[in-house]
């Protein structure tokens, strides 16, 4: 995608120094002929290469459904599949507590649908698929409408990915359980508090002062921070105060 932006901005300057030339030199034929031939050239070729970027954007879009649909579809195989198997070997004792979970992941994804900022929604549904050092688990008491509250949504958006995608690149492959981070966003009087709890391997000093170097860029009245480590788990809690 990135030759076609340099050929359209090759083409661009081509055709604004044509036309120039084609004002300068009017006086003379086939000069003129041949610079409006350029100029037509150039006006074509930047037709061409937004129509050919906005088709491989159309095709990037498309796959990405097919991978999420894919996804989803696996993911909830394994759920019909460990019910069954619980059916054909009769361990009905079981069926509560997975019936609990798939029941649980339905009302998450449902709340998650309901936040009212589509860039956020989007990063949690599509998560998965770019993103493996950990699982995303998200906790929530209620549905949250984001874009109801008095935020600005497109921080907020910004805020909440780079903070989960900075543990992520902290985050340190486990041979036992698989590393957790659970979110959650709960609201008060007058903020909007966001918790992330993570458990697995991680390094803790490094993590810390990015936590703490990314929550200065965003200015403390916009977010204030609170962390606690112990072995292997990390706790963090964000509030962000509504605007006045």
């Amino acid at each position: 995608m990135q030759r076609w932006q340099q050929i359209r901005l090759i083409s661009a300057v081509t055709l604004f120094v044509s036309l120039l030339l084609l004002m300068w030199f009017s006086s003379q034929i086939w000069i003129s002929l041949l610079l409006a031939v350029l100029f037509v050239v150039c006006s074509v070729c930047i037709f061409l290469t937004y129509k050919e970027e906005r088709r491989q954007l159309q095709t990037i879009k498309e796959q990405l459904i097919i991978d999420l649909v894919s996804h989803y579809r696996h993911d909830w195989m394994n759920d019909i599949q460990l019910l069954f198997g619980y059916v054909s070997l009769k361990k009905y004792d079981k069926l509560d507590d997975c019936m609990d979970k798939i029941r649980n992941k339905a009302l998450q994804e449902s709340c998650v649908a309901k936040l009212g900022i589509p860039s956020l929604v989007a990063f949690f549904i599509t998560f998965r698929l770019h993103y493996t050092m950990f699982d995303l688990e998200l906790e929530m008491d209620q549905d949250i409408n984001l874009a109801a509250l008095p935020l600005d949504t497109v921080k907020v958006s910004k805020f909440v990915q780079d903070m989960v995608k900075l543990f992520h690149s902290h985050a340190l492959l486990s041979d036992e359980e698989p590393n957790v981070l659970s979110l959650q966003f709960d609201l008060e009087e007058d903020a909007l508090l966001f918790d992330l709890i993570y458990q697995g391997g991680f390094n803790a000093k490094a993590l810390q002062n990015a936590l703490i170097a990314i929550n200065e860029s965003y200015t403390v009245q916009f977010a204030r921070l609170e962390q606690e480590y112990t072995a292997n788990k990390a706790v963090v809690t964000i509030r962000l105060p509504f605007c006045k």
